[in-house]
């Protein structure tokens, strides 16, 4: 087992933020990682020759969540794309370690592993009770996995995208904020398969292997399979029971896909996924250190299955119907230790001894048709595209809450929760002049909701709600491209179904989003360069804020969580991206998000919060890296991340303290092998992604300021063979 830190020094009297971080010793792991690596390093440098290589230019990178497929340089709106060879190059094994490279994303912890993202500063932070209402959408290989505790495994990924903004054409009243979407690797034409396994501290142990190929001779039905298994031990040592992975990792994902090509026009996709997450979670404590004392540990658990069938029909050159339909099941259950202790910890005020369980069972059937004209190459102000679509989608969820003290229920709650959405959305683009086009996208969305539970508690509102989208792209030259939006995001209504809850704030409204954007995409210095820059102010209406009172101070899972309609809030900010090819062996980037909010008009409670920034929300982010060729077939590189300090939640003032991050790689490939020795945050340095503000101590449960940290340092060597 490698494991490396001791506890943290005190922090320095009125800090309120997170420490600078752990003092710890890693002589050993880097001796043990340099060893692994000199012998083919070595190798490397002596048989190849040290002339510098000509700098190549950047490839083009196609936006798959866009219904058109456009290149990123064409997309008139703000996203970023991580793709496969940067990712491995990093040594990222999990969507969490890509999210600090992206502007202007956060996520909120409160579990094992991400789940609740927000995007310019719009997002949902937890779901401990109630009904699921998403503001940003999540894609996994065209599967609608939106609010579940999907796995973020990254292995046989071909990229991540992320667009901001309001996506309501595409997405829904799940498309407020914008949408993330993981496109795994499709089968190939040519057997091909790879297998790849990492090792690192923290007992991280993770493998998989993926095979791809064609299943009869004529190429006309292809496969891919892939599956991985990865464990780790959570980063926290529990000193009560004496083990150290009572917040581990153990995911295992599994994927399957055909592909049918019965003529050159018409294609199937049968997809096919499978996640079992049998994660712990046991992360806060009193001292806000890494160190627990819970006697009953919590999981986050989930068994996910689902399909996917998907029908492409190329009609002519320009115009292709496309037909998805997809089912999904989960279970999931999420528990934790509510008084983070044991008696011994607690005495002599025992017994205070509370632990909470949800168990939810969720079903998803979605469809989807569309049919488009799009021009493959976007000459802009030569031809009409244009899209049009229809969407039904249903979920239903069965949740069951269970709370104890000292392992006796005295809380229970049953509930079901329905909705059906029906959509029908259309967007069209023509000529204006010469390089320049307008195009215009509309959705109409009806969501029909239902709800009950074992509090009697009984619901069934209907929103019917309109998003759309004016944009004007204009072609400067075949290097660089500007565009301007106004779009018109939505997010459904819901309703608070707690007991405590008045009866007049029982429900609330729909949410909306003015996005005012413009942006500028070039390529320079013949490909070598690329920039993306957008500026964005934002119109919340009827914005939705949620809040979380303690009915009890001694009664740690005495919740009330209430949300309500702010009658306005504004947000804006900038995204930049830059990636340069310097020379034939160093490659450099950078990406910055500036974001500035404010929380307006606010319910009577909360007047004293009024302009105050929203939660999750920080001013800034950047991110910056190099990559250095020391020859053809050694590379190293650092990156750094940083990110400004942000309130936690909306009902109080308490806030997390700026941080920055160094990560760093070397790797090695020869032939169909590449070894990548890596390090996350190896400067061990702490920082906050989850806060809470509320009584939990006894005697007198004053309020007192709690923090969920993230992950500390962590190296590992991922070895990957083609065969």
């Amino acid at each position: 087992m490698w494991r490396f830190g001791c506890e943290p020094s005190e922090p320095e009297p009125g800090n309120t933020g997170v420490g600078n971080g752990e003092s710890v010793n890693r002589i050993d792991l880097l001796i043990a990682l340099a060893i692994l690596v000199a012998l083919p390093i070595s190798r490397s440098l002596a048989q190849t020759p040290s002339s510098a290589a000509e700098p190549k230019r950047l490839s083009e990178v196609t936006v798959t969540a866009d219904a058109a497929n456009r290149a990123l340089a064409n997309l008139p709106a703000s996203a970023t794309v991580l793709e496969s060879l940067t990712l491995s190059e990093r040594g990222d094994q999990h969507l969490q370690d890509t999210l600090d490279y992206i502007p202007n994303l956060n996520y909120a912890g409160g579990t094992n592993a991400p789940r609740f993202f927000q995007i310019r500063g719009i997002g949902e932070l937890e779901q401990y009770e109630g009904a699921p209402n998403p503001s940003v959408g999540m894609l996994v290989d065209d599967f609608d996995l939106t609010g579940l505790p999907s796995t973020g495994v990254l292995f046989d990924i071909e990229q991540i995208e992320v667009l901001r903004g309001p996506q309501s054409v595409r997405f829904g009243t799940s498309g407020l904020a914008g949408i993330i979407n993981m496109k795994y690797a499709e089968p190939t034409a040519y057997q091909m398969s790879h297998a790849e396994f990492t090792t690192g501290s923290d007992d991280l142990f993770a493998g998989g292997a993926a095979i791809s190929g064609p299943l009869t001779e004529d190429g006309t039905l292809l496969y891919r399979i892939s599956a991985f298994q990865n464990h780790s031990n959570g980063y926290r040592n529990n000193s009560y029971l004496s083990r150290d992975n009572t917040n581990d990792r153990n995911e295992f994902t599994g994927r399957a896909e055909l592909q049918w090509n019965p003529t050159r026009e018409l294609t199937f996709n049968a997809r096919f996924l499978r996640f079992d997450n049998n994660n712990g979670y046991d992360a806060f404590t009193v001292d806000n250190t890494l160190t627990t004392r819970s006697d009953q540990p919590g999981k986050d658990d989930q068994s996910l299955s689902g399909g996917l069938v998907k029908a492409t029909y190329q009609m002519d050159p320009d115009t292709t119907f496309t037909s998805t339909t997809q089912v999904t099941g989960s279970d999931q259950t999420y528990s934790y230790d509510g008084d983070w202790g044991n008696n011994a910890f607690w005495a002599p005020y025992d017994p205070y001894e509370y632990f909470s369980k949800t168990e939810r069972d969720r079903t998803n059937f979605a469809t989807e048709l569309r049919l488009a004209s799009q021009d493959p190459e976007q000459r802009l102000g030569e031809r009409v595209n244009w899209l049009s679509g229809l969407y039904l989608g249903h979920i239903s969820e069965d949740t069951f809450i269970n709370d104890s003290s000292s392992g006796e229920t005295y809380r229970e709650l049953d509930s079901k929760y329905d909705a059906l959405n029906t959509a029908a959305f259309g967007e069209v683009e023509v000529p204006v002049y010469r390089a320049t086009s307008a195009a215009l996208g509309l959705r109409i969305e009806q969501r029909d909701l239902s709800y009950k539970d074992s509090n009697a508690a009984k619901f069934s509102p209907i929103d019917t709600m309109l998003g759309g989208h004016f944009t004007v792209s204009h072609d400067v030259d075949d290097d660089l491209r500007t565009y301007g939006l106004v779009s018109r995001g939505f997010k459904g209504g819901g309703f608070n179904p707690g007991t405590a809850v008045p009866m007049d704030r029982r429900s609330y409204d729909p949410e909306y989003l003015w996005n005012f954007e413009v942006g500028v995409k070039g390529d320079w210095l013949n490909k070598r360069l690329t920039s993306n820059t957008s500026i964005f102010y934002d119109l919340r209406r009827d914005q939705q804020i949620k809040l979380g009172v303690q009915n009890d101070p001694s009664d740690p899972l005495s919740f009330t969580y209430l949300t309500d309609n702010a009658q306005s809030g504004t947000t804006s900010g900038m995204e930049t991206e830059l990636n340069w090819e310097a020379t034939g062996r160093l490659s450099l980037m950078a990406s910055t998000g500036l974001l500035f909010t404010s929380l307006d008009q606010l319910p009577e409670e909360l007047a004293d919060l009024e302009g105050r920034e929203t939660s999750h929300s920080p001013t800034w982010q950047f991110a910056t890296g190099a990559r250095y060729s020391l020859t053809e077939a050694i590379f190293t590189r650092v990156d750094v991340t940083g990110k400004d300090s942000f309130y936690f939640d909306d009902g109080n003032n308490q806030k997390s303290s700026a941080y920055a991050l160094v990560n760093a790689a070397v790797g090695w490939s020869s032939g169909d092998w590449s070894v990548t020795v890596w390090g996350h945050n190896i400067l061990d340095r702490s920082y906050a992604v989850r806060g809470f503000y509320f009584g939990q101590e006894p005697p007198d449960f004053q309020n007192k300021r709690y923090i969920q940290r993230g992950n500390p340092a962590q190296f590992g060597v991922t070895a990957t063979v083609q065969f």
